[in-house]
């Protein structure tokens, strides 16, 4: 009888821990990455637990338990992993489950799972439900989406809203987006009565090594030096078939928004006659009218005349090759060639696959090459591992260059260690080259920092709450913060849910959503569930 009563109070403490056991080894297994403890989590049914162990799998090279694993935390709801196995899926030339997945994804809240379900829609006859998604993530903050809007919209025919979209994604840093932007200005004639403008615009991709930007920039300066050489370039063209003749006189018909038939067909005849440089123009034309059969075509072209912007380009988009794994081989021959973009997608996939110090190496080539985006992921995998001051130095290299987003991240470290008036002037830099994150901060430390009363809390709100509704997380944190302190406190749990479904752990956790902050990695998040 004693032993079955020890048997029983037994059962009743094993019972009543069992919560409280699985909340800490969820948290020690998130903060340790150990193999062990996260099986263990997982088997609790802990979604971020099981997506953690794809990612070990992953980068051990186990693509077959990294499925297993991503398949079981997209089950438990988890949308980063839903995303991940679709991506997987998509590289082994699994396609079937791919829409499926990125769906799902999508509607757990993954920006990124829009963004690349939208793009998988987009050629289908039915394109509705991914203009939706693209809509709603481009007035999320996510650039990229409002890109390819820009490009959908210039397919269908309508210029002044692919202008837009385009202009928009230029404002949130999206590589090329600028470039794209001042074409369609110059098309419209805007080129000769805003030069500086369009030059303006140009010159931000160019810095990052965006040869189209380069080749319209130097167009643009040549011109200004001798304004017949558009003239003499078509002549040249025609009469002595010169490459270099051919491609300036591309750029001329393009400039003067001429016709973009003949555009094209002078870029075709340099790329034939061996110019690198106009072959990648036909390639960037033909990937933007999603004719992929010309694009993949040309890109190579591009690759093997020496343009090696063409090689990473191809490489970074290894669904389009008949053998997906030939991507990595053309991402490491143009990293190896010095085109950077080739170092900071590998870069990307190293960081992805949690290989840290592959990454931190690639990246900080790219920085090397001045690619300004490759120092500004350094700096933030090395503030990540906690090397505040090294990250520093790096997101200051990028800043010295003009980066915005650097900048932005420079002040941002150094907030709390710099003088008020250089924090000021970083975030000025940043917010003049277009940088919106940026511009919210300068605003939101302006008025912290005066030294009479704030401005009227009404205005105040309004101006989060317009930042707050583009998804700019700092933003919705202080509109709740404002609204918390108001007459109407139960209002500040929507911008608190908003930027909580944008990845904010410190939102979630303030908004009692201790759920979704354990999925993002929370260990306080995991522990409230106990």
């Amino acid at each position: 009888m004693k032993r079955l009563a020890l048997f029983a109070l037994l059962c009743l403490v094993s019972c009543s821990t069992t919560p409280r056991r699985s909340g800490e080894v969820l948290v020690h297994a998130l903060e340790k990455k150990d193999p062990k403890l996260l099986n263990e989590s997982c088997a609790f049914a802990g979604g971020a637990a099981c997506r953690e162990l794809g990612r070990l799998r992953r980068a051990v090279g186990d693509p077959v338990g990294a499925v297993e694993y991503f398949e079981k935390a997209c089950t438990l709801g988890n949308p980063h992993a839903c995303r991940e196995l679709a991506e997987l899926e998509l590289r082994a030339g699994r396609r079937s489950r791919v829409q499926t997945l990125l769906k799902s994804s999508c509607e757990s809240g993954d920006q990124e799972g829009c963004y690349l379900w939208a793009k998988a829609l987009l050629p289908e006859a039915e394109r509705g439900p991914a203009l939706q998604a693209l809509q709603r993530n481009c007035s999320s903050w996510h650039g990229e989406s409002c890109f390819l809007l820009g490009q959908v919209s210039e397919r269908g025919g309508d210029r002044k809203k692919a202008s837009a979209f385009y202009e928009s994604a230029c404002e949130k840093d999206v590589p090329g987006a600028c470039t794209e932007f001042a074409r369609l200005e110059a098309a419209a004639g805007k080129a000769q009565t805003r030069p500086q403008a369009i030059a303006g615009l140009l010159a931000v991709d160019c810095r990052n090594g965006l040869p189209r930007a380069c080749g319209f920039v130097d167009f643009l300066e040549r011109r200004e030096r001798d304004p017949e050489l558009g003239d003499r370039s078509c002549e040249e063209c025609k009469t002595d078939n010169v490459p270099e003749a051919c491609h300036l006189s591309g750029w001329n018909e393009r400039v003067t928004g001429g016709n973009p038939a003949k555009s094209r067909a002078y870029f075709e005849a340099a790329c034939r006659k061996g110019h690198a440089f106009a072959c990648w123009e036909v390639a960037s034309e033909a990937y933007a009218e999603d004719d992929l059969g010309k694009y993949v075509k040309f890109a190579r072209s591009a690759c093997v005349k020496g343009a090696f912007y063409g090689c990473y380009h191809l490489g970074a988009h290894p669904e389009l090759l008949e053998r997906s794994a030939e991507g990595d081989s053309l991402l490491e021959k143009a990293c190896k060639a010095g085109e950077g973009w080739g170092c900071i997608e590998l870069g990307e996939r190293a960081a992805s696959a949690g290989r840290d110090s592959r990454a931190l190496e690639l990246f900080g080539r790219a920085c090397e090459l001045s690619r300004n985006q490759g120092c500004l992921r350094k700096g933030q995998l090395l503030e990540l591992s906690r090397r505040r001051e090294e990250a520093e130095r790096t997101y200051d290299q990028g800043c010295e260059r003009e980066h915005p987003a650097s900048c932005y991240a420079f002040a941002m470290a150094r907030k709390d260690g710099l003088d008020r008036g250089e924090v000021r002037a970083l975030l000025k830099r940043s917010c003049e080259g277009k940088s919106a994150l940026a511009c919210y901060w300068l605003s939101r430390i302006s008025m912290e920092w005066r030294q009479e009363p704030p401005e009227d809390p009404a205005v105040m709100r309004a101006a989060y709450r317009e930042f707050c509704s583009n998804g700019v997380v700092p933003a919705c944190l202080s509109l709740a913060e404002l609204l918390a302190a108001g007459p109407r406190p139960h209002e500040a749990q929507e911008p608190l849910e908003r930027a909580c479904a944008r990845g904010s752990i410190e939102a979630c956790l303030r908004g009692g959503l201790n759920r979704e902050a354990c999925d993002l990695g929370s260990a306080d998040g995991c522990k409230m569930l106990k």
